[in-house]
C-alpha cells in the first residue's frame, strides 16, 4: 500500500509541476519558475530514476524499509513548493525587465579580474607548482592549511574572487560581444581552470558556465515553454545527464559498489546526481523527529575555519551522517565521502519536525536577503539566486554556508556596482527586439 501512495503522489508531482510550469512560464515571475524547475529536477525526474532503480537505491538494504519515510519527504516537497511560492507571490516584483551590466564598467570589471588572476597564480607560487598541480592536492583541500602552510586559506580565498570575476567579464562579454571581450573572458576561464582543477574545483568552473547561461536567457527575455525547450536547450541538457552519468559512474566506482546493470545501473547513477530523495528518506527514518544538531551545525558552516576559535566541539554533521549511510546501505564503514543532505534533510536534522515546518519560511528569507544585496533588476544578480541559493542550497543544504557567502556576496555586491540602475519611480519594459523602454 505504501509502494501505491508514492506512485499516487510522484502522479501528483507531474501534475503540479506541469500546472505550474505553465502558470510561471512568464517574465515576471522568473525566480517562481527556476524553482518549479528545480522542484522538478527532484520530486520528478529524479524521483522517478529512484523509483526505477528501487531495488538497489540503498545497495544492500531494501527499499521497502524507507517506503513510509520515502513518501513523507514526497509529501514534504508539496508542502515545500506551494509554501515557498506563496510567499514568492507575496513579494514586491522586482519588474518585468531585467538589465544587463554598464558598457562602461570595463575598465572597473578588467582590474577586478586581473587582481583575481594575481592572487590566483600567487596561491600556486607559495604552494608550489609541483605540489599544488599533484594528485594529492584535491584530497587536503578543506585542510590546505595543513597541507601548505598556516595562513594560506587567506590567499586562498582571496583568489576565490576570479570565479565571481570571470562570471561577471563572461556577463559582459555576453552582452558586449566584441572581439576584446571575448578574448579577455577565454583568458580569464582558462586561469580559472588552471586554479580551481587542481583544488577538486570541477564544478566551479561549471557553476561558471550555467550561471552565465541563466543570465543569457533571463535577459533574453522569453519564458515561454515552447521557446525554451528548444533544440540548443535539449542538447544541453543531454550533455548534462551524460556528465552526470559518467560523473556518478566515476565517483561510486573506486567504492567497490556493484549494480544490477542495464538500465536499472543508468537509473541509479542518474539518480545520484538528479535528487536527494534517497538521503532524505534515510534521514527521516534513521533521526529523531525533536532533530539531533539543534544549530550548533548552521554555527559551525556560517563561521568555517574560524569556527575552531570558538573551542566548541564540532558538530560534524557530514561525516557523522555519511558513515552511517555508507555502513548501513553499502556496508563499507568510515567510507571517506560526504552525503549531501539537501536543504530539506539538512534542517530536519538540526530541528526535526519543526525544521521541516519552518524551512520554506527560512529558504524565502534567504532568497529575498540575496536579492535584496543585489540589484533586483539585474539579469546576473537573478542568474547567481537561482543558481546558487534555489538550486545549490536546496539540492546540497548549508553545511559549506561559509564558502557560499565568500563566492555569492562578492557576485552580488558587484554586481549591484556595475549594473544599470533604474531610477526609483521609472518602470521598464521590453521592446519588440529586446530595447529598453523607459515609462512612468
Amino acid at each position: 500500500m505504501t509502494l501505491i501512495a508514492i506512485f499516487f503522489v510522484t502522479f501528483l508531482n507531474v501534475i503540479t509541476s506541469f500546472h505550474l510550469l505553465r502558470r510561471y512560464a512568464s517574465k515576471e515571475t522568473v525566480l517562481q519558475l527556476f524553482f518549479v524547475l528545480i522542484w522538478t529536477l527532484h520530486y520528478v525526474i529524479g524521483n522517478l530514476l529512484v523509483l526505477f532503480s528501487r531495488d538497489y537505491t540503498f545497495i544492500y538494504s531494501r527499499f521497502d524499509y524507507f517506503e513510509t519515510s520515502y513518501l513523507i519527504a514526497l509529501l514534504i516537497g508539496q508542502y515545500f513548493i506551494w509554501t515557498y511560492l506563496y510567499l514568492l507571490n507575496l513579494s514586491k516584483d522586482a519588474g518585468i525587465f531585467y538589465v544587463p551590466l554598464r558598457e562602461r564598467s570595463r575598465p572597473a570589471l578588467f582590474i577586478l579580474l586581473f587582481a583575481s588572476m594575481f592572487f590566483g597564480f600567487l596561491l600556486i607560487y607559495l604552494i608550489g607548482p609541483s605540489s599544488y598541480f599533484s594528485q594529492e592536492l584535491a584530497q587536503y583541500r578543506a585542510r590546505l592549511g595543513d597541507y601548505a602552510f598556516a595562513g594560506v586559506g587567506v590567499y586562498y580565498y582571496l583568489a576565490g574572487i576570479l570565479l565571481p570575476a570571470t562570471i561577471l567579464m563572461g556577463a559582459y562579454a555576453t552582452t558586449y560581444r566584441k572581439l576584446g571581450n571575448i578574448l579577455i573572458f577565454i583568458i580569464a576561464m582558462a586561469v580559472s581552470l588552471l586554479v580551481f582543477v587542481p583544488l577538486g574545483g570541477r564544478g566551479r568552473v561549471m557553476n561558471i558556465l550555467l550561471v552565465l547561461l541563466l543570465n543569457f536567457i533571463i535577459l533574453r527575455g522569453e519564458f515561454r515553454i515552447s521557446k525554451l525547450i528548444t533544440v540548443r536547450t535539449a542538447s544541453f541538457l543531454v550533455a548534462i545527464i551524460a556528465v552526470s552519468f559518467l560523473w556518478g559512474r566515476w565517483r561510486e566506482g573506486p567504492t567497490g559498489v556493484e549494480t544490477a546493470g542495464g538500465y536499472g545501473e543508468v537509473a541509479y547513477s542518474l539518480s545520484i546526481d538528479t535528487t536527494r530523495l534517497q538521503f532524505q528518506s534515510f534521514i527521516l527514518d534513521r533521526y529523531p523527529v525533536g532533530g539531533i544538531y539543534h544549530g550548533s551545525h548552521y554555527l559551525e558552516s556560517l563561521l568555517g575555519p574560524f569556527y575552531s576559535m570558538t573551542k566548541l566541539p564540532p558538530a560534524g554533521l557530514i561525516p557523522e551522517l555519511s558513515s552511517q549511510w555508507y555502513s548501513e546501505t553499502v556496508w563499507v564503514p568510515d567510507l571517506k565521502s560526504a552525503i549531501s543532505p539537501s536543504y530539506i534533510g539538512e534542517i530536519y536534522l538540526n530541528f526535526g519536525a519543526f525544521g521541516v515546518l519552518i524551512a520554506p519560511f527560512l529558504f524565502f528569507l534567504l532568497v529575498r536577503g540575496a536579492m535584496r544585496l543585489g540589484n533586483e533588476r539585474s539579469a546576473l544578480s537573478v542568474a547567481v539566486v537561482v543558481y546558487f541559493i534555489q538550486f545549490s542550497l536546496f539540492h546540497g543544504g548549508l553545511y559549506a554556508l561559509f564558502d557560499m557567502l565568500m563566492l555569492v556576496m562578492p557576485m552580488l555586491l558587484f554586481t549591484r556596482l556595475f549594473s544599470e540602475q533604474v531610477p526609483a519611480g521609472q518602470a521598464l519594459a521590453q521592446g519588440a527586439r529586446g530595447r529598453l523602454v523607459a515609462g512612468t
